[in-house]
């Protein structure tokens, strides 16, 4: 049998200076992590310490430890010693000799070392670690110049990023520290077997006729240098009669390609889909495979060496539709024959530390989240890391579809042979890794660097043909050739970058003129001038795989990581990373609001607190725009906002801060990405457009009411104006109505003293959806008023670390934007049923859900509310 024996206990890791010495550490680790666990003074994410802790990574760390060899070991063919992730150039040792080197921390890396053990004594195992910042600075004066050298000084970076195969936002990003982390990212096992081991499986599944094929290969490892023999059983209880083997006892296994390929079939009937998120359950079946193997066929079946495996797969098809139209092609996903809108966002590492980034808490907190807001698609942004093994079973589990960069963004890249080297065994293992997951989309080799070449971001024009050369001899030879070894016709082709022109840049040799044309592909959308309410600014494309607005977390949020001395509006300029700094939301926030002088005690709080709302309302109108196009002549079939989540507390495009706490814009997407929403848009003739979007699969048409009433800024309690019934298709956009705001404000009301609200009804006269359209800038309207907001704890229960109130909230007026939080710096998770809402009705009773271990006292003081009428009175 197979025998894994963990070496994650018990390693003792050196500066080179002598300046930090560790011992009983365990894996994963990395260098920061453990300076930082000394105190929160020394965290890399408290205080200036992404920039006070730099020296941590411009030196190299030792890291040692030691283990024993059993007799049981010597006696067995194979003792590999695997590292499944180094992060990132290191040397390794096993006791003084030199073992191998590492270069890619994205590799597994695992070597037979039972000729160098000793049969008496301790093995020493030494990993000496390079800084990344010396050994980028170093490759780089070894080959071409390979744009961009450095980062924007904002981000306050490291140069030379594109030069290792690490975590490309290690080095700075926009929305992140620099964190040239060095470490044992994964953990260190040996492992004890006579023939072969299984490492990774692919099951690919497509639907033909009435039976679904299960196109299965097994890929083996072994150090063997002879064919060897054998059999593979594999068990579906829930699919299967019995079990299924493959028996190798006259043609052995081919020791130099040791992959075991079969199909099977199963009957369509007897299984259940496995449906994205708000389309169905997302059914999931366990495969058990288990191997046996000896040299000889007429070896006792005692003495075989034995490896199992099991995973867990759904059955569904997947197309990624390109189809020509009038003008260009469409670009959309086609799920179990249905065609689907993409709703979701962009997935960053959950942390900027690789050692902390398989926190499966963490994990699991962020992708039910986005599940909870109703989306069915992340991408794998391209700048991080390929996900952990628990990342991609959740997705699975959630139904949530993966967008999957492989990790190339933004840069330029160098060729050399030992670079591609590495990248084609990076590309290949991590494809079988995790390719047989339900949740896996569609791949994409790299992010924005067909379009940073075809628009000149990094001066590359002068050189135009050697980088796009280069840029082919990567992406297209090496990342996209290895990618074929998970190529099946029931899995959609591999993009090559993400914006593209999908088809067309690959007709344009893979490198399109405007690799941003909204005919054709994917595209990518900023803009920091216009005003972002306004829906009319927006493109008309196939699919928006990217787009955003900033916004800054929550005071409390800032509160956690601020030492005593430090002053947040010095703080959050040093994080804001953004080359305009916070000039865009500050001149987004005047466009609509009365900000407060920068000299007032509210100042900081207004700037944060009317930020996200400007973020949600930017968001809002952006993806509900590409939502209502879906059945128009642009045909837009996915909308994937920037971005999810966070790696430190700073200004940035999340819609979670990194401590977990949902901005405005998290709670706003649950009911914008609904299954059944409603959407107020005014167009650029000044019309009020009326949509309803409906994302379901049954086969029923669903009769629906949409309502609108109109508000008075001066009293509560919307009155009723009209009513339009309708016939909803499923998984369809409907447009509802077009009317000028005349034919509704007259009389007593009119656009500065009334806004409107829309309801969208069942016939259980059930209220599935409700949005607001304002008819002029928040500015000019007359009448909003303080809402003299009361709040009071109606009930508070905590049991065994579990919390939850109820709050009920008193207006007396209109109340735009009531945004909730808590204070209490202790309480590190919560959640609002309800937050950043409009509230028509003088009463609104609100639950909120918190973890509290020491089960403290709650009370008004742990609350802070939060509303926009204050910075419209002009008195500020």
């Amino acid at each position: 049998m197979m025998r894994t024996f963990s070496l994650a206990k018990g390693w003792t890791v050196q500066s080179e200076s002598g300046s930090y010495t560790f011992t009983e550490v365990q894996l994963p680790n990395g260098v920061y992590t453990l300076v930082g666990n000394d105190t929160i003074d020394k965290d890399l994410l408290f205080s200036y310490n992404d920039v006070n802790m730099r020296s941590v990574g411009l030196e190299d760390w030792i890291w040692s430890t030691e283990f024993d060899t059993p007799d049981s070991h010597m006696s067995r063919g194979f003792v590999n010693l695997t590292f499944l992730g180094i992060d990132t150039i290191s040397t390794i040792k096993l006791n003084g000799e030199v073992l191998a080197e590492t270069n890619n921390m994205f590799i597994r890396y695992s070597y037979n070392i039972k000729d160098l053990l000793k049969t008496s004594g301790r093995n020493q195992l030494e990993v000496r670690i390079k800084s990344p910042v010396k050994e980028a600075k170093r490759l780089a004066g070894l080959y071409p110049e390979t744009p961009p050298e450095c980062p924007d000084p904002k981000y306050h970076g490291e140069c030379h990023m594109n030069f290792l195969r690490k975590m490309q936002a290690s080095f700075s990003w926009d929305w992140g520290p620099a964190a040239p982390s060095m470490g044992i990212w994964k953990t260190v096992q040996l492992e004890v077997f006579d023939v072969a081991i299984i490492r990774d499986i692919d099951v690919a599944t497509n639907l033909v006729g009435n039976n679904w094929e299960l196109d299965i290969r097994v890929y083996l490892e072994t150090g063997l240098k002879q064919p060897f023999y054998g059999e593979l059983t594999m068990f579906g209880v829930d699919l299967f009669n019995g079990p299924f083997k493959v028996v190798f006892d006259v043609e052995p296994v081919d020791y130099r390609n040791p992959v075991i390929h079969f199909v099977r079939t199963i009957q369509k009937s007897k299984v259940e889909l496995w449906w994205p998120n708000g389309y169905g359950e997302p059914k999931l079946y366990n495969l058990y495979f288990g191997w046996t193997g000896g040299l000889s066929p007429e070896l006792q079946p005692e003495l075989w060496s034995t490896s199992q495996k099991s995973i867990r797969i759904g059955f569904r098809t997947i197309e990624l539709i390109q189809k020509e139209l009038d003008d260009g092609d469409s670009f959309l996903f086609r799920i179990n024959g249905v065609e689907m809108f993409m709703k979701g966002s962009n997935w960053i590492p959950s942390h900027i530390l690789p050692e902390k980034s398989g926190d499966n808490d963490r994990i699991n907190y962020l992708l039910k989240a986005a599940k909870d807001a109703n989306m069915n698609m992340l991408r794998v942004w391209g700048g991080g890391i390929y996900e952990s093994d628990y990342f991609y079973d959740m997705a699975d589990y959630y139904g949530i579809l993966i967008w999957q960069d492989m990790m190339f963004a933004c840069a330029m890249y160098p060729v050399f042979d030992e670079f591609l080297e590495s990248v084609e065994t990076e590309t290949v293992q991590n494809a079988l890794r995790i390719a047989y997951h339900p949740s896996i989309a569609i791949w994409a080799t790299n992010n924005e660097n067909e379009v940073a070449l075809a628009q000149n971001w990094y001066k590359t024009a002068s050189n135009f043909e050697y980088f796009a050369n280069t840029y082919r001899q990567l992406y297209v030879a090496t990342v996209n050739h290895a990618l074929k070894i998970i190529t099946h016709s029931g899995r959609p082709d591999v993009l090559i970058s993400s914006p593209s022109n999908g088809i067309e840049s690959v007709a344009s040799n893979f490198i399109a003129k405007n690799p941003q044309d909204t005919r054709y592909g994917d595209i990518h959308f900023y803009t920091y001038l216009l005003d972002g309410w306004n829906p009319v600014i927006y493109p008309n494309p196939r699919f928006a795989s990217e787009y955003g607005f900033q916004s800054i977390p929550s005071l409390t949020s800032w509160n956690r990581v601020m030492a005593g001395s430090d002053k947040l509006t010095e703080l959050l300029d040093h994080r804001q990373h953004h080359p305009l700094g916070n000039a865009p939301i500050i001149d987004l926030i005047k466009k609509h609001f009365y900000l407060p002088d920068e000299s007032s005690p509210n100042y900081m709080q207004a700037l944060i607190y009317l930020s996200q709302v400007s973020q949600a309302m930017v968001i809002k109108a952006e993806t509900e725009h590409y939502m209502s196009r879906r059945d128009s002549d642009s045909y837009t079939m996915g909308a994937l906002y920037w971005q999810l989540n966070d790696v430190w507390i700073a200004p940035s495009w999340s819609s979670i801060d990194f401590h977990g706490t949902f901005k405005m814009l998290h709670y706003w997407a649950k009911d914008f990405m609904a299954p059944l929403s409603v959407i107020a848009q005014v167009d650029e003739f000044n019309k009020v457009n009326v949509f309803v979007s409906r994302d379901t699969v049954d086969d029923n048409d669903q009769t629906l009411m949409v309502v609108l009433s109109i508000v008075s800024w001066t009293e509560l309690l919307p009155k009723d104006t009209e009513n339009w019934y309708l016939k909803m298709k499923p998984n369809s956009v409907l447009k509802v109505v077009s009317f000028d705001f005349e034919d509704y404000l007259k009389g007593k009301y009119n656009k500065q003293n009334s806004f409107l609200q829309f309801d969208l009804y069942d016939t259980g006269k059930n209220v599935l959806s409700t949005t607001y359209l304002f008819p002029t800038n928040l500015k000019d309207a007359n009448g909003i008023s303080d809402p003299v907001i009361v709040v009071s704890i109606e009930s508070h229960v905590c049991e065994n670390g579990g919390a939850s109130a109820s709050l009920w909230i008193k207006v007396r007026y209109p109340t735009l934007f009531v945004f909730l939080e808590l204070t209490r710096t202790d309480i590190k998770r919560h959640y609002f049923s309800k937050n950043g809402y409009i509230q028509v009705q003088p009463i609104e009773t609100i639950h909120l859900e918190y973890t509290d271990e020491k089960c403290a006292e709650f009370t008004l003081k742990d609350i802070r509310v939060s509303h926009a009428n204050a910075y419209l009175l002009n008195d500020n």
